[in-house]
């Protein structure tokens, strides 16, 4: 074989509950699912990553790879899939991810506009018996979604949790945040907790994203399977989104019970003034490189199944053509996941909060060969490894936060994964 070529075909998919399983096929998977579509992707073509210079020179890494492949021949849209670290540490348990990879998976389904389209990607540098077994992977396809069909999903049993930093330790950190915000340090500064849980039984993938995607149906689902380690959430945050030179980003900033009086969260100082910080902040970032960046002059509520946050859609122009990686750079992180001012909440969170957040609160998405994309933040996720979970949960701490308040809204926020794991 001389070069890259591909094979593609529309499958008939009578049930999408099918699609979660799929990842338990193969040691390296990715799931992405939205209101635009859903992705399930097996294997590895090409990867690119870990970068330390920021994400921009991953599209550089990408391009002779996108280049190997005529529009002709694509069947369908060439993306890289992954992620990146918050910043800062990156935890041991962290190692199989690194600080930033993103993946071109070799057996693609893509479900957008009621179509399902498979492709399966060979290169020349594969070995017989890798074109060998990606050929049967592909000629069992449809055979195999079938045998995949849902099933009764297994309850597994909690044996043992621990709490990063416990109750006292989060109190000392609120209490030095405030005590920071009071000599004008910092405006804001999002403190994150960590809960580890242990069961009886290693935890499906397959099994807790259909569950996600049952529980948490207005978020994008996700997930990142590398070796004995899995990433995988329910995301309602978009960082940004880029289509040509149309821009889409959100403030998504202020939580509540989903059980709140709804008039007094829209009218409470303290959400509003933090939703507000988040906003400007993005709007901000863009006017730079956009014209007629657009927002709400009142947020509207997003309702989840167990929580309600405040949201601002904004869209914008580019003035120049520009990435969807440089984009998410720009952007990230945003106050809603760091504080104000971003580089000091950024260095205390670094520094004082924990041992390192991974990739939770970082970039999630993909781009594609003309540099569009779509980046979501990781959020109301978890880090899978064996019968071990790691779930993820922050709070904005304001002038005015309470420690107890604060640590219930974490609980509120880990609630629905902790429901999901069983």
């Amino acid at each position: 074989m001389s070069k890259c070529f591909v094979l593609h075909k529309q499958i008939d998919l009578p049930d999408t509950n099918a699609l979660p399983f799929l990842v338990e096929r193969s040691s390296r998977a990715v799931y992405w699912e939205n209101e635009q579509e859903s992705f399930v992707g097996l294997g590895v073509a090409a990867a690119v990553g870990p970068v330390q210079d920021g994400l921009t020179s991953l599209a550089a890494q990408a391009a002779p790879f996108f280049a190997s492949f005529s529009e002709a021949e694509q069947g369908g849209p060439l993306r890289f899939f992954g992620g990146a670290n918050f910043g800062g540490l990156l935890p041991k348990y962290w190692a199989d991810f690194g600080p930033s990879c993103f993946v071109f998976p070799r057996l693609q389904l893509l479900l957008q506009n009621n179509r399902c389209t498979a492709r399966v990607f060979f290169l020349p540098q594969d070995t017989d018996s890798q074109r060998k077994y990606w050929q049967g992977q592909w000629e069992n396809l449809e055979q195999t979604l079938q045998e995949k069909a849902p099933v009764a999903l297994r309850e597994n049993t909690l044996q043992q949790q621990s709490s990063s930093p416990d109750t006292n330790r989060w109190e000392e950190l609120i209490g030095d945040i405030l005590s920071r915000i009071q000599r004008g340090e910092a405006q804001k500064i999002v403190a994150a907790r960590q809960v580890r849980l242990e069961f009886a039984r290693s935890l499906s993938a397959g099994e807790i994203l259909s569950r996600l995607r049952a529980f948490l149906p207005a978020c994008t689902v996700f997930l990142f399977k590398t070796g004995a380690s899995c990433f995988l959430g329910a995301t309602p945050e978009t960082l940004v989104r880029k289509q040509a030179d149309r821009v889409y980003s959100e403030a998504l900033a202020g939580t509540a019970p989903l059980s709140c009086d709804r008039t007094a969260f829209l009218a409470d100082t303290k959400e509003r003034q933090e939703h507000a910080c988040v906003l400007d902040h993005i709007c901000g970032r863009l006017r730079p490189y956009c014209e007629n960046v657009r927002a709400p002059d009142v947020p509207a509520l997003r309702e989840l199944s167990h929580l309600v946050h405040l949201c601002s859609p904004v869209q914008a122009s580019l003035k120049a053509d520009m990435h969807i990686l440089r984009l998410a750079e720009l952007l990230h992180p945003t106050p809603a996941i760091c504080g104000l001012p971003v580089n000091k909440a950024r260095t205390w969170i670094c520094d004082v909060e924990m041992a390192g957040r991974g990739w939770y609160s970082g970039p999630v998405g993909w781009f594609d060969a003309q540099g569009n994309g779509d980046f979501r933040v990781a959020l109301r996720c978890a880090l899978l490894q064996g019968r071990t979970a790691r779930l993820y949960a922050g709070a904005g701490i304001v002038q005015g936060s309470q420690a107890d308040k604060e640590f219930q809204e974490t609980e509120t926020k880990l609630h629905a994964m902790r429901s999901i794991l069983g």
